[in-house]
């Protein structure tokens, strides 16, 4: 092209800045797409996630299981 037929880009409108807004819209995009499933579940009430993960233990398992807990702490104690 020669000089007489340049193109004047718009003020303030540049090829990056084009390049970075599409770039955003797209991430958003996809962000939004990745995101959808997650907004569809319902969230569990407090209840439930705990029952989830509670384990009634006898007194025998709970000494069992804070001497092994112990035994834990005691050797990465060790290692440090």
């Amino acid at each position: 092209m020669s000089d007489d037929q340049a193109v004047e880009p718009a003020p303030g409108l540049s090829r990056r800045r084009v390049m970075k807004a599409l770039g955003a819209t797209l991430g958003a995009a996809a962000f939004g797409a990745a995101a959808a499933p997650l907004l569809d579940q319902e969230a569990p009430d407090a209840a439930a996630l705990f029952q989830r993960h509670y384990k009634e233990l006898s007194r025998d398992a709970y000494v069992a299981e804070l001497k092994k807990q112990k035994l834990h702490l005691k050797d990465e104690i060790e290692r440090l």
